[in-house]
């Protein structure tokens, strides 16, 4: 990403970025690294395919954005969106008719999180797309998966892995050390004359 970034968005990646970058991947592998099994292979490779694809959307999204005016007022990202959405709900919904669950709570609870869960973040994220550099989005989007294991032990009690909150902690610290690094080069470059 932080390559690509460079090459086609024209975006500046410092040197902090790639230390955040590799912090974090660092403190990914600690967090997951264990899982990685070579039974697990299909849902591995499915796994990097999405981080690629997820790659790939923050990237068009920010070619999308730097390819219009700079205020940003071109509400096209959020059509995107909406309409990568829908067209999930089209190709998954004959396996959700044929396998979905059995009851209409259980329904009603899918499109409330499908809305509140995956729609409600995809709109911020892409709020977010307009404002911010494509390496700090991914950054941005590291903190996801490694809050799941909190929000599990907040929601069921069941504990995380010493490795899962270390893990955590090392992506949380480099994200936090190059935003007040990047802030600070930032008050640097204003208060200069």
């Amino acid at each position: 990403m932080a390559l690509a970034s460079r090459a086609v968005l024209g975006e500046r990646v410092y040197v902090i970025d790639w230390v955040a970058l590799v912090a974090s991947l660092g403190g990914m592998l600690l967090c997951f690294g264990s899982d990685l099994t070579t039974q697990g292979a299909l849902g591995n490779t499915f796994g990097i395919a999405s981080g690629i694809a997820f790659a790939g959307f923050i990237l068009l999204m920010r070619l999308e954005r730097v390819s219009r005016d700079e205020d940003g007022s071109s509400p096209r990202g959020l059509w995107y969106v909406i309409l990568g959405n829908a067209v999930a709900v089209v190709v998954t919904l004959p396996w959700m008719i044929a396998h979905g669950p059995a009851t209409m709570a259980a329904w009603r609870m899918i499109v409330l999180l499908g809305t509140l869960q995956i729609g409600l973040p995809y709109v911020l994220f892409t709020i977010a797309v307009a404002r911010l550099g494509a390496v700090e989005l991914m950054l941005f989007a590291m903190l996801e998966p490694i809050l799941n294991p909190i929000w599990v032990w907040l929601g069921i009690g069941e504990q995380p892995h010493v490795r899962a909150l270390a893990g955590g902690a090392i992506i949380v610290a480099a994200v936090t050390v190059r935003d007040v690094v990047q802030a600070e080069r930032a008050r640097a470059r204003v208060a200069s004359p």
